[in-house]
């Protein structure tokens, strides 16, 4: 058995601001509330012009910035992973897609995608870290990308109000021999909840010729924020109880949680019942908003940057999504 280490990472936003108090206008709510409710005082949108894909130019600018920081090239890459919720095209995946805007140099590399939407990184993270130890694999690249402004419902405003547009790249590489640097990884999924968050449309359900004659909104992003945060809140404890015993490890040990940045209440709610000291626990949605998969990473890699996470500490990720599910991973960094 080999270890794992993160050697890098790397992350990318559109240049474009957007205020909460201007989207609240927009929406024809009090900007007052709305800041205050959802904990975000501005976020990144893509200005997407015709077919030019704003979130694989995203994708390539986070891998670009883990790859020149770890020293390294694409060609050094044994996969490229794409962890993202919503792909860039219904077929090919995302992977192929971010392969070929490095052209030839990159041909021949596989790459495919991994998708559990808000928690895809930390799945992607776990299944790339066992593949490594077991020898499979050298040096594997992860990159989670959404752009959630895309299919926003502004007639929804407690959920159009909440997210912003982002990547983040992970590299992970071999790291000589010993104890596996994952203490536990727990996943967990209530399909009672699958419906509470969704985009119905665009696939076999609701296949895309029907646009034309479907309400648009079957296409746009629909969540049931009080029923997916009622059922979360019911299981949230216990998972994460279960995730720390599987680890040998109390919330005393845990040196930083990151979590998925759903909302600024939803992160104050878990933090509170979950008794994690505010030092320890990241946020970083003031000023980024939900990333959808790339919450996680991009609060992983601000961490590392400001010195937040040192080598040898011990970090939780945690978060929900869609499905209803949850995730939580202890690694050393």
């Amino acid at each position: 058995m080999y270890t794992t280490k993160l050697a890098s990472m790397g992350t990318a936003e559109p240049e474009h601001v957007v205020l909460t108090s201007d989207l609240a206008k927009e929406m024809n709510v009090d900007p007052v509330w709305a800041e205050r409710v959802t904990g975000i005082h501005s976020r990144r949108y893509a200005e997407v012009e015709g077919v030019n894909d704003e979130g694989i130019q995203l994708a390539k600018a986070a891998l670009d910035k883990a790859l020149d920081r770890a020293g390294l090239k694409v060609t050094d890459l044994d996969q490229i992973i794409c962890a993202s919720a919503v792909p860039s095209q219904a077929i090919p995946a995302t992977a192929p897609l971010l392969q070929a805007a490095y052209g030839e140099e990159a041909a021949g590399i596989p790459a495919y995608d991994v998708n559990a939407t808000c928690i895809s990184f930390a799945t992607a993270f776990d299944l790339m870290t066992n593949m490594i130890n077991l020898g499979k694999y050298q040096r594997v690249a992860i990159v989670s990308t959404d752009l959630p402004s895309l299919s926003l419902n502004y007639d929804e405003p407690k959920n159009a109000l909440l997210f912003g547009d982002g990547s983040a790249a992970a590299i992970l590489e071999r790291d000589g021999e010993g104890p596996a640097k994952i203490y536990a990884n727990k996943m967990a999924t209530y399909g009672m909840g699958a419906h509470d968050t969704e985009i119905r449309g665009g696939g076999s359900a609701i296949p895309p010729k029907t646009y034309p004659d479907r309400p648009k909104t079957d296409f746009m992003f629909h969540m049931d924020g009080q029923a997916t945060f009622r059922l979360a809140m019911r299981k949230v404890p216990a998972f994460v109880e279960n995730l720390l015993d599987e680890a040998g490890l109390k919330m005393d040990d845990i040196d930083m949680v990151i979590p998925h940045q759903a909302s600024g209440l939803a992160m104050k709610i878990m933090k509170k019942h979950l008794d994690i000291p505010d030092e320890k626990f990241y946020n970083i949605i003031n000023d980024h908003g939900n990333m959808v998969s790339a919450s996680i990473p991009t609060a992983l890699s601000l961490a590392i940057d400001r010195g937040d996470i040192k080598r040898g500490d011990k970090v939780l990720m945690i978060g929900t999504a869609a499905g209803l599910t949850m995730q939580g991973l202890v690694f050393e960094y």
